[in-house]
């Protein structure tokens, strides 16, 4: 909420939005993980028009200072890797998409050598981080403080986007992540009759039926956060969201109650 009402506070001085900035890129630091946050550093080192993309021009000097020998075959192949046909530039999000995909994969060799010099980037990107934080400004700073007004009006509100696109693409691999996850925990609790104890099954059945007046089922909006509540687990949204799709509706009966308990992330049933 803090970062929000920032965003949308009036920033009428040159400090305020060279500030707002600089801080859409550091709020964007804090969703990442280790070797994200060197990609983040790279993207803002090329990103030399400060528009929070990487344009044809700027990844062709990325690419090259990654590999000096590389032809210019093997730079549109690289370019290939990380744009599409359709596009202009590279977004961050789709950097680190690609970073994801890439990471690990046994296939495309061009995406293999490329993810191979940024791994190599990744103990120089940790120390370029530690020196920048004993100077007064990081490079991507520095050419924020020379922008023009209106060039930096534009580069506060792309990055500023970006960093919301960043949230919402992250949420949006989180409740995927989630749903598989927890998909396939339901699918493992298929028999509860082996997973509770007849004392344990008595007393949620007895809460189940209570909470839910009977009806014989429990809706996932409003009925299974109270029921987990009384039972010691605060369901969060994520959670709530997986099990719509999971059970493929608004509410589970008992025994789909059941599988869900056993499911839910922590419960030590399965």
């Amino acid at each position: 909420k803090l970062q929000f009402l920032y965003f949308i506070a009036p920033m009428s001085t040159r400090e305020g939005l060279e500030e707002a900035c600089i801080k859409a890129v550091r709020w964007a630091r804090e969703e990442l993980n280790s070797d994200e946050c060197v990609l983040l550093d790279i993207f803002l080192e090329y990103d030399s028009s400060v528009d929070a993309k990487i344009d044809l021009k700027e990844l062709d000097q990325m690419l090259r200072s990654f590999d000096s020998t590389a032809t210019e075959e093997r730079v549109n192949q690289y370019t290939a890797e990380l744009v599409g046909k359709e596009t202009e530039c590279l977004s961050f999000v789709d950097f680190c998409k690609w970073w994801r995909a890439t990471k690990g994969n046994a296939e495309g060799t061009t995406g293999k050598v490329l993810a191979a010099m940024l791994t190599a980037r990744y103990i120089g990107g940790l120390a370029s981080r530690y020196t920048w934080q004993l100077i007064k400004r990081t490079p991507f700073e520095e050419r924020v403080a020379e922008l023009s007004l209106e060039d930096l009006e534009t580069a506060v509100s792309s990055y500023r986007y970006m960093y919301y696109e960043l949230k919402s693409w992250l949420a949006q691999v989180y409740l995927e992540t989630t749903h598989a996850s927890l998909a396939s925990r339901v699918a493992q609790a298929s028999d509860p009759d082996i997973l509770y104890p007849p004392y344990e099954r008595r007393y949620l059945a007895y809460l189940f039926h209570t909470l839910t007046k009977s009806t014989g089922v429990c809706t996932i909006q409003t009925d299974l956060p109270h029921i987990s509540a009384l039972l010691g687990y605060d369901a969060p949204l994520p959670i709530l969201e997986a099990t719509r799709e999971v059970f493929q509706g608004e509410s589970v009966n008992f025994e789909e109650f059941l599988k869900w308990w056993a499911a839910r992330p922590g419960s030590g049933k399965l």
